[in-house]
């Protein structure tokens, strides 16, 4: 069996227990990345700030877990406006 090894990064956190991601095996999960400003609770106004943020979230994830960008298989984005400009 595989070992569990829960993922933190420094900037974002849950307000419980609730690790950002967990890596078993070669697999990684994470739970929802949240857009905040690192470090705090707050949301940019601007989708780009946003997403800006949920990228360098997943980035440094990735990084903590001994990966890297090319190790991802799929992203899911909700985003609040059929708009996904900012996203592509």
């Amino acid at each position: 069996m595989s070992t569990r090894r829960s993922i933190t990064i420094d900037g974002l956190s849950h307000l419980t227990a609730i690790p950002v991601a967990t890596r078993i095996g070669p697999l990684l999960v994470s739970s929802v990345i949240a857009p905040f400003n690192p470090g705090t609770r707050d949301v940019p106004e601007q989708l780009e700030e946003q997403y800006a943020n949920i990228f360098r979230h997943v980035g440094l994830m990735l990084e903590a877990a001994g990966g890297d960008w090319s190790h991802v298989a799929k992203m899911e984005f909700w985003t609040p406006t059929a708009d996904r400009g900012a996203l592509d």
